[in-house]
């Protein structure tokens, strides 16, 4: 089944690499398998093209795509709501993981979108937190000092505002510090209608990272896999991993970038780069 699933996205998001599936599957298992990982709605385009042998498979699996189309443009109208308010209230912010991970991808929609998460400087997070709740934000738990992030609810999304990233330390002052100055030189980005800010293209790919790596300890996903592929594929190219390198070798992360990479190379379809060519395959399965 996992070959399936990966041939699937290779298909999906590198097509024409004459990627052969068997006809001898168990369409219902893939389509589960999909969905637990988050990615049902990634090869939309090729059941457009290939409908399955599974008539009732394939109407389920092609109303989760849309499903998900249709939610994520409900998410990101409600945050362009939470952009407004923060930028009429001059608090900077960047929007992480979500839309700044779905604008690599070749449709946005196609990757599922959870909650609006978004950071703030720390002189900003206690002053933010009590603007969305004089706005209409419900707090959805305790705060508590140590937390990295507080959680609302608003008109039906989840958003989670951060002071750091989930996986730094509250005592590393030099890593928040690294991300708070991307903050004040964030890029606006748009999708269609909808414009937020993000952080620059190397925080951006750094702050995925950090993502998978806190999911090493609490389960890692295809998706979050799929969100750095897409930022490696479009902002890494060879003669862009001299300059990413460093950064990434000083906060611990070369080797888990070279990793993932060519483990994206090895499974997903990603072209190959040099700067990658001698991770550790048995390193990269097991990962």
């Amino acid at each position: 089944m996992n070959d399936t699933v990966f041939a699937l996205i290779r298909e999906s998001l590198f097509p024409g690499k004459e990627t052969v599936i068997s006809d001898d599957i168990n369409w219902e298992d893939v389509y589960k398998e999909m969905k637990a990982q988050a990615i049902a709605a990634l090869p939309l385009h090729w059941l457009r093209e290939h409908p399955l042998p599974d008539e009732a498979v394939y109407n389920d699996w092609v109303r989760t795509c849309y499903k998900q189309e249709n939610h994520w443009v409900r998410l990101m109208g409600t945050q362009t709501g939470l952009v407004s308010l923060l930028d009429r209230h001059q608090i900077p912010f960047v929007i992480i993981k979500g839309a700044a991970a779905a604008m690599a991808y070749p449709d946005p929609y196609l990757r599922a979108a959870g909650d609006v998460d978004f950071l703030v400087r720390r002189c900003d997070y206690e002053k933010t937190a009590a603007l969305l709740e004089e706005s209409g934000f419900e707090l959805n738990h305790e705060k508590l000092s140590w937390m990295h992030h507080y959680g609302y609810k608003y008109r039906k999304v989840s958003f989670e505002l951060h002071c750091r990233l989930g996986s730094i330390k509250q005592s590393d002052d030099r890593l928040i510090s690294l991300f708070e100055e991307g903050i004040m030189n964030s890029e606006r980005k748009e999708i269609g209608s909808f414009s937020f800010p993000v952080l620059p293209e190397d925080l951006n790919g750094l702050s995925l990272l950090f993502h998978i790596n806190q999911h090493l300890r609490t389960g890692l996903g295809l998706r979050q896999i799929i969100d750095w592929m897409r930022v490696a594929d479009k902002c890494l190219p060879e003669d862009k991993w001299p300059e990413f390198r460093p950064m990434a070798k000083a906060i611990g992360l070369e080797q888990l970038a070279i990793t993932t990479t060519r483990m994206c190379e090895l499974y997903l379809g990603l072209p190959e780069r040099l700067w990658c060519a001698n991770a550790d395959e048995v390193l990269c399965k097991e990962l």
